[in-house]
């Protein structure tokens, strides 16, 4: 509990007057520039996180940060339905995708949680996660195919479509709606997406990555969460298969830092980055699995033991391991970069949840320390990156600042980094 309770107190220092903040950094590109609360995915972890010790510990406090979290959401919906700044690593841009579905998943099980407990502000949070479904996924993503990735595309995701699908079969559980003309769609969208190609076996394809499709393990994770969310429902036997698939990709990409990133459409290893907090979603599917099928998945542990080894004094992660190299085949041995290092609370609430789904008991010491500080490099050349009073601060090795945050705050004081 006391690893658990250090990672509480990090993301209790990226709280902004709005909601939590902070850097991110992707494989796709990173925004360094805005720092505000951003109503993306790391709501789900965060949110589901604290329910989940509220229920193992009985204690009302989790639930009341679970509370505190949603009402930041409900303050940043706009009168359309979408949530303000909700893009993740396009910064500030609302309309996100998957991340407004996790929002809503997330409000979801709140409301779930309180409807069962008689706590009539259940309606609240339900409210605004049916306003997203219905006048944004629904009204402005749904095609006969799957849910769309943006207004004006015909680009169909599955990983998003996954979070689509959790979304809409908790509003059923919740509300009591029929969603099953819309549900059945993003269903179709995730199974035909898996891969069949031998190296690949069971990834999740990512067709929006041209010329190149990727399947990757964050996005198989997430997918393979929402067909294992759908099973418990529905005992069938196409679903088995297609989790039993998932999870055997992913036990590959487990490596000795995280999970490598996952294959190419040829079959080329992606190994750079190996993902470590970036893991996080990985680590639910394995102890999803175990629970649901009753077998062991031997790479959860050693998984786990990765992830917790990298921790840091204050409770955060890195990120992974390899941006320096990314796309790379080869493993990378050399210098963490910044995109390293970096703890990002988009992705520390992934490994966040999943830790919350297991023994939360104490298991040694933890040497708590509030201040931190990284080597790392930023385009070859070294760095220290330093959270510290309040402040996370990149400087180079003669003392030249080259960012400099102040934890609250909805921008840098300092930005001398260009983007990647």
């Amino acid at each position: 509990m006391a690893r658990i309770r250090a990672i509480d107190r990090w993301l209790e220092t990226m709280r902004t007057a709005r909601g939590y903040g902070g850097p991110v950094v992707h494989w796709w590109e990173s925004c360094f520039g805005y720092t505000g609360a951003m109503a993306d995915w790391r709501y789900e972890g965060i949110i589901c996180g604290y329910l989940n010790l509220a229920k193992r510990l009985d204690d009302n406090q989790w639930l009341s940060k679970a509370e505190r979290a949603a009402n930041d959401l409900i303050r940043m919906q706009l009168p359309d339905g979408r949530f303000d700044r909700s893009s993740f690593q396009r910064g500030p841009i609302p309309g996100g995708t998957p991340h407004e579905a996790a929002v809503d998943v997330a409000l979801l099980e709140l409301a779930l949680n309180l409807k069962e407990a008689r706590h009539d502000s259940w309606r609240m949070y339900s409210e605004a996660a049916r306003r997203n479904l219905e006048d944004y996924h629904i009204a402005r993503l749904l095609t006969p195919h799957g849910f769309i990735d943006q207004p004006g595309t015909s680009l169909v995701v599955s990983n998003k479509n996954a979070t689509i699908l959790e979304s809409l079969l908790l509003a059923e559980e919740v509300c009591g709606s029929d969603y099953g003309k819309y549900v059945n769609p993003a269903i179709d969208a995730v199974l035909r997406a898996q891969s069949t190609r031998p190296e690949s076996l069971g990834g999740d394809r990512h067709f929006g990555t041209p010329p190149h499709i990727l399947a990757t393990g964050i996005y198989t994770a997430r997918s393979a969460n929402a067909i294992a969310r759908l099973y418990r429902r529905q005992n069938d036997e196409r679903l088995r298969e297609y989790l039993d698939l998932a999870v055997s990709f992913l036990r590959r990409l487990v490596s000795k830092r995280g999970t490598m990133f996952g294959f190419t459409e040829k079959g080329t290893r992606i190994s750079c980055p190996e993902m470590i907090a970036g893991s996080g979603d990985v680590l639910r599917t394995f102890i999803t699995y175990e629970e649901l099928t009753k077998r062991s998945v031997p790479e959860r542990d050693v998984l786990l033991k990765s992830i917790m080894d990298s921790q840091k004094p204050n409770g955060s992660f890195p990120t992974a391991r390899g941006f320096a190299r990314l796309g790379r085949e080869v493993e990378w041995d050399g210098y963490d970069d910044l995109r390293d290092t970096l703890p990002v609370a988009g992705w520390i609430d992934k490994v966040f949840r999943a830790l919350t789904m297991l023994d939360v008991s104490d298991k040694g010491d933890f040497d708590y320390r509030e201040s931190v500080e990284d080597v790392c490099h930023w385009f070859g050349r070294k760095c220290v990156l330093s959270e510290s009073g309040g402040f996370l601060k990149l400087e180079r090795r003669n003392g030249t600042c080259l960012y400099s945050w102040r934890k609250g705050e909805p921008a840098p004081r300092m930005n001398s980094l260009s983007p990647i």
